[in-house]
């Protein structure tokens, strides 16, 4: 099973749990329940036992089925790990996002700002379905300090879907890159031949990216839309 098959099993399965009122009962989903934001996801990272705690149940979630700090990072602020995430091309913005079951959803209050996350489980035409931690019930509305983990849903348009972070989930990559065959090839530009390499996927043949500079073009990288520009100098 893929791990962020294992991450969203993992969270759901914890749907009903309510944050404690002390550092007491912290496995059982309903007893001594509270507001203090005691939970057991603060294991991960215990000195912050007592505060918010949306990302430290996924967090948490992510390191008991083996997702490594690598992937999803122990960054307990949302503008910081949006910030970590976009520094490495893994955040979408609402209006480009295509959301799939693994990402990680992330919402910001009437300014913007983050202030809460959520982990994708499922999506369709018009609607992210979320499950999350220190929340409440109830559908299309953002709560960032609730007292407990929910299943949500939202409109995708929701205009406090800042947007998502896309974890690269390491044994998804390596699933992914066997499927590809890599060889070398000529082909012919402007009258000469160039080595290139060749990737061929499912009868497809591709080009490493890097290898259109040997054709005379200009390869750059929009981080918004998450995809290569690519232009002709001489034109």
């Amino acid at each position: 099973m893929k791990s962020s098959e294992k991450l969203v099993r993992l969270a759901l399965s914890y749907e009903g749990y309510l944050e404690k009122a002390s550092n007491r009962d912290l496995d059982h989903f309903t007893k001594n329940a509270g507001r203090n934001n005691f939970v057991l996801f603060w294991r991960v990272h215990t000195a912050l036992q007592g505060q918010p705690w949306c990302v430290a149940f996924i967090v948490w979630c992510a390191r008991e089925v083996g997702v490594d700090a690598g992937i999803i990072p122990s960054i307990f602020s949302c503008t910081q790990l949006r910030n970590w995430a976009n520094q490495r091309n893994l955040w979408t913005n609402l209006a480009q996002a295509s959301p799939q079951r693994g990402d990680c959803v992330i919402f910001g209050n009437a300014s913007g700002t983050p202030v809460h996350i959520g982990l994708v489980h499922s999506t369709n035409a018009t609607t992210v379905f979320t499950i999350e931690g220190n929340t409440s019930a109830g559908n299309n509305v953002v709560d960032a300090n609730g007292g407990g983990v929910f299943r949500k849903q939202y409109a995708k348009t929701n205009t406090r879907i800042l947007g998502y972070f896309t974890p690269l989930y390491a044994d998804e990559i390596k699933e992914s890159e066997e499927e590809y065959v890599i060889d070398n090839m000529k082909v012919l530009y402007n009258g000469k031949e160039v080595d290139i390499k060749r990737i061929n996927k499912d009868d497809f043949n591709f080009i490493q990216m890097q290898d259109l500079r040997k054709l005379g073009l200009t390869v750059d990288w929009d981080a918004q839309k998450r995809m290569p520009v690519i232009t002709n100098p001489n034109r």
